[in-house]
């Protein structure tokens, strides 16, 4: 019975479709007619409000006739409008506002049949960008976030939460977040550091299976200490967890990402993160294959053997920019890598310490029988210990490729960023609140 009831909906909307294409054509036949007469009056002699009629007349069916043309998207199938709909919007796991111009809710303005396509179409809603700014919004935010979590049914999660301080209904968007953890795919956090434990006091998770990307990207006035041990002790439950991301934060102590599997990440960003601490977190990361860091040296907490050798056997990428490195710990730290799979290879300049040459030959020396495809050296302008002080880039990059013959293309020039490097999905994709253009979009 059931079966049948959809099938006469179905039937019925095809009618319904066939008629109103067929209204449109009859009126745009009429409206070609209209307009050549009105064309051949206005050839002849007539009184200025008469010709001031025809024109009028004339610009109204010329606009009709424009709109006309695009009909044809409206007699489209289901189906396409929503596969034209997903080229518009942002690719998951790419994310869309969750309000205003960038939006679904923008393609739901424009008509009933749209709207209903929007709203039925899960995969427009997986993949959100839920900021909470102090802004004529923020009373409607946990209604919004509710609503698209509903739309977006039974599929995955791509979602990027960004707060400012004192937002009242940050705990209640987390604890609803919480509630649909089991579909958490990729999760990037940019949240305050006056954020507490009792923030997640509440968040027991048994498993989240198909958890793969944690990024957290705190701005420089956050502090991500706050809240990183005990919200990392989650992801102990995240059997497909394969990649982690800090960015512009400081970076917890060891002890905190040793609350994590470890040995199960493929991609991890660090950045500002004590060298020593960089070395004991890769000696647990065997299955690491992508690897962007900035290390730095501190002296708080230093941790024991940190310069143990360490191999890392599936490492292809490998991009190690310095940040007030010692000249003598950077050496050391790289002579304890053993990277036989490597291809890509960016290194800062101070890194390589007093004898960059010898540094570099004894870690390409290390990688047996393969061969690196790629080598950059970003050139810094204060490192006065190395024997590259005051030699030129060309000159650097023609001393490398004569040393260096198991490297396929060697570049030398100014340290590159950090940021956008395409080894992550991570922030790279933040569409944030229209807040100077704001509109009350229907929910």
């Amino acid at each position: 019975m059931a079966d049948s009831s959809v099938v006469n909906a179905e039937s019925h909307q095809a009618r319904h479709n066939d008629e109103a294409k067929q209204r449109r054509s009859e009126n745009a036949a009429a409206a070609r007619t209209k307009l050549e007469e009105i064309n051949a009056q206005l050839n002849e002699p007539l009184s200025k409000r008469a010709a001031a009629a025809h024109r009028r007349e004339r610009k109204r069916l010329v606009a009709l006739l424009a709109r006309h043309k695009y009909h044809h998207i409206e007699d489209l199938p289901t189906e396409i409008i929503g596969e034209i709909f997903g080229r518009v919007l942002p690719e998951y796991p790419a994310r869309s506002a969750l309000v205003g111009l960038d939006s679904p809710y923008a393609l739901a303005e424009v008509c009933h049949r749209w709207r209903e396509i929007v709203m039925d179409t899960p995969r427009f809603w997986a993949g959100l960008t839920i900021a909470l700014h102090n802004n004529r919004l923020l009373p409607f935010k946990l209604d919004f976030v509710q609503k698209a979590l509903e739309r977006s049914k039974t599929r995955p999660l791509s979602i990027l939460l960004r707060s400012d301080h004192s937002i009242p209904i940050l705990p209640n968007v987390l604890r609803l977040l919480f509630k649909h953890c089991a579909r958490w795919e990729h999760l990037t956090l940019d949240l305050p550091g006056t954020l507490n434990h009792a923030a997640f006091s509440y968040a027991a998770v048994e498993e989240l299976p198909k958890f793969k990307t944690l990024t957290i990207a705190p701005t420089a006035r956050y502090d991500v200490h706050y809240i990183l041990p005990q919200f990392l002790r989650l992801f102990v439950a995240a059997p497909q967890f394969r990649r982690l991301h800090f960015q512009q934060g400081r970076v917890a102590d060891t002890e905190t990402f040793h609350l994590l599997p470890l040995e199960l990440l493929t991609h991890i960003t660090l950045e500002d993160v004590e060298l020593s601490r960089l070395a004991a977190v890769l000696k647990e990361t065997r299955a690491l294959v992508h690897c962007c860091a900035r290390p730095q040296v501190r002296t708080l907490r230093p941790v024991i053997h940190a310069f143990a050798p360490i191999t890392l056997p599936s490492l292809k990428t490998l991009i190690l920019q310095d940040l007030n490195i010692d000249t003598q710990d950077g050496p050391n730290f790289l002579d304890a890598l053993t990277l036989p799979a490597l291809k890509f290879l960016e290194i800062g300049e101070l890194l390589l310490g007093a004898d960059p040459f010898s540094t570099l030959t004894l870690l390409v020396q290390r990688m047996a029988h393969n061969k690196l495809d790629s080598l950059f050296v970003g050139r810094t302008s204060h490192h006065f210990a190395s024997q590259w002080q005051n030699r030129s880039d060309e000159v650097v990059m023609g001393e490398c490729n004569h040393a260096l013959s198991r490297v396929r293309a060697i570049e030398v020039g100014k340290a590159r960023s950090i940021e956008g490097r395409g080894l992550y999905f991570g922030t790279g994709f933040q569409m944030d609140d229209p807040v100077n253009d704001e509109r009350t979009w229907r929910l």
